[in-house]
Protein backbone atom coordinates (compact mmCIF):
# COMPACT_ATOMS: atom_id res chain seq x y z
CA UNK A 1 0.00 0.00 0.00
CA UNK A 2 1.58 3.55 -0.98
CA UNK A 3 0.38 6.38 1.28
CA UNK A 4 -0.37 9.90 -0.08
CA UNK A 5 2.34 12.80 0.80
CA UNK A 6 2.44 16.12 0.35
CA UNK A 7 -0.88 16.89 1.99
CA UNK A 8 -3.00 14.72 -0.70
CA UNK A 9 -5.87 12.34 -0.41
CA UNK A 10 -6.79 9.37 -2.36
CA UNK A 11 -9.54 11.56 -3.79
CA UNK A 12 -7.61 14.23 -5.01
CA UNK A 13 -4.77 11.97 -6.38
CA UNK A 14 -8.24 10.47 -8.44
CA UNK A 15 -9.89 14.20 -9.11
CA UNK A 16 -6.62 15.17 -10.47
CA UNK A 17 -6.29 12.34 -12.33
CA UNK A 18 -9.98 12.92 -13.81
CA UNK A 19 -9.25 16.69 -14.52
CA UNK A 20 -5.53 17.03 -15.83
CA UNK A 21 -5.00 13.71 -17.44
CA UNK A 22 -5.93 13.60 -21.57
CA UNK A 23 -8.03 10.76 -22.98
CA UNK A 24 -5.46 9.92 -25.33
CA UNK A 25 -1.83 9.34 -24.17
CA UNK A 26 0.63 12.31 -23.74
CA UNK A 27 2.99 11.99 -27.14
CA UNK A 28 4.94 14.35 -28.66
CA UNK A 29 5.36 15.30 -32.12
CA UNK A 30 7.81 12.53 -32.21
CA UNK A 31 5.71 10.13 -30.77
CA UNK A 32 7.45 10.20 -27.55
CA UNK A 33 5.22 10.50 -24.04
CA UNK A 34 5.43 13.53 -23.02
CA UNK A 35 4.38 14.96 -19.69
CA UNK A 36 2.59 17.66 -21.24
CA UNK A 37 1.70 17.70 -24.97
CA UNK A 38 1.59 21.23 -26.80
CA UNK A 39 -2.34 20.16 -27.57
CA UNK A 40 -2.45 20.20 -23.92
CA UNK A 41 -2.57 16.30 -22.96
CA UNK A 42 -0.73 15.48 -19.90
CA UNK A 43 0.67 11.57 -18.74
CA UNK A 44 0.04 10.07 -15.60
CA UNK A 45 2.67 11.55 -13.57
CA UNK A 46 1.81 15.09 -15.80
CA UNK A 47 -1.13 15.56 -14.27
CA UNK A 48 0.28 16.57 -10.94
CA UNK A 49 2.95 19.16 -12.27
CA UNK A 50 2.03 22.62 -11.58
CA UNK A 51 1.23 24.71 -15.21
CA UNK A 52 4.15 26.63 -16.15
CA UNK A 53 7.04 24.13 -14.31
CA UNK A 54 9.92 23.40 -16.47
CA UNK A 55 9.64 19.75 -15.74
CA UNK A 56 6.22 19.99 -17.95
CA UNK A 57 8.93 20.06 -20.63
CA UNK A 58 11.00 17.27 -19.27
CA UNK A 59 11.78 14.28 -21.16
CA UNK A 60 12.75 11.00 -19.71
CA UNK A 61 11.73 9.02 -16.66
CA UNK A 62 10.07 10.38 -13.41
CA UNK A 63 12.23 8.07 -11.15
CA UNK A 64 14.92 5.63 -11.70
CA UNK A 65 13.24 2.56 -11.45
CA UNK A 66 15.42 0.10 -9.69
CA UNK A 67 16.65 1.56 -6.49
CA UNK A 68 14.33 4.82 -6.56
CA UNK A 69 17.29 7.13 -5.63
CA UNK A 70 17.33 9.57 -8.46
CA UNK A 71 20.94 8.29 -9.41
CA UNK A 72 20.54 8.88 -13.13
CA UNK A 73 19.01 11.97 -15.02
CA UNK A 74 15.42 11.89 -14.19
CA UNK A 75 12.05 14.17 -13.64
CA UNK A 76 13.05 14.23 -9.86
CA UNK A 77 16.28 14.70 -10.17
CA UNK A 78 16.47 16.91 -12.25
CA UNK A 79 13.63 19.13 -10.33
CA UNK A 80 13.80 18.02 -6.72
CA UNK A 81 11.41 20.94 -5.88
CA UNK A 82 8.76 18.44 -7.70
CA UNK A 83 9.24 16.04 -4.63
CA UNK A 84 7.70 18.70 -2.39
CA UNK A 85 4.68 18.71 -5.06
CA UNK A 86 3.20 15.34 -6.50
CA UNK A 87 1.23 13.35 -4.27
CA UNK A 88 2.74 9.62 -3.74
CA UNK A 89 6.77 8.83 -3.54
CA UNK A 90 8.76 7.88 -6.38
CA UNK A 91 8.24 3.95 -6.28
CA UNK A 92 4.44 4.85 -6.43
CA UNK A 93 4.38 7.72 -9.10
CA UNK A 94 7.26 5.01 -11.62
CA UNK A 95 4.07 2.06 -11.02
CA UNK A 96 1.28 4.45 -11.80
CA UNK A 97 3.14 5.82 -14.99
CA UNK A 98 3.79 2.21 -15.34
CA UNK A 99 0.19 1.73 -15.88
CA UNK A 100 -0.64 4.53 -17.64
CA UNK A 101 1.93 3.90 -20.52
CA UNK A 102 1.28 0.22 -20.35
CA UNK A 103 -2.24 0.68 -22.01
CA UNK A 104 -2.16 0.44 -25.73
CA UNK A 105 -2.20 4.15 -27.40
CA UNK A 106 -5.28 4.55 -28.60
CA UNK A 107 -7.66 3.80 -25.18
CA UNK A 108 -7.84 6.56 -22.66
CA UNK A 109 -6.00 5.33 -19.91
CA UNK A 110 -6.99 7.17 -17.14
CA UNK A 111 -9.65 4.19 -15.77
CA UNK A 112 -6.78 2.22 -15.34
CA UNK A 113 -4.57 4.56 -13.51
CA UNK A 114 -7.29 5.54 -11.29
CA UNK A 115 -8.19 2.19 -10.14
CA UNK A 116 -4.98 1.53 -9.98
CA UNK A 117 -4.87 4.48 -7.33
CA UNK A 118 -8.10 2.96 -5.73
CA UNK A 119 -6.55 -0.35 -5.13
CA UNK A 120 -3.14 0.80 -3.93
CA UNK A 121 -3.12 4.02 -2.55
CA UNK A 122 -4.27 4.71 1.19
CA UNK A 123 -6.94 7.41 1.99
CA UNK A 124 -4.32 9.91 3.33
CA UNK A 125 -1.14 10.17 4.88
CA UNK A 126 0.15 8.39 7.65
Amino acid sequence: MFYPINGWTKARIIQTLQERMGAKKAKDHNGRCAYLTSEGTRCAVGAFIPDGHPGQSYQGMVCESSSFDDSEDTLLSTYPDLQLIVPLKDEALYTLQGMHDDVRDSADARPACIEWVQMNVAEDER
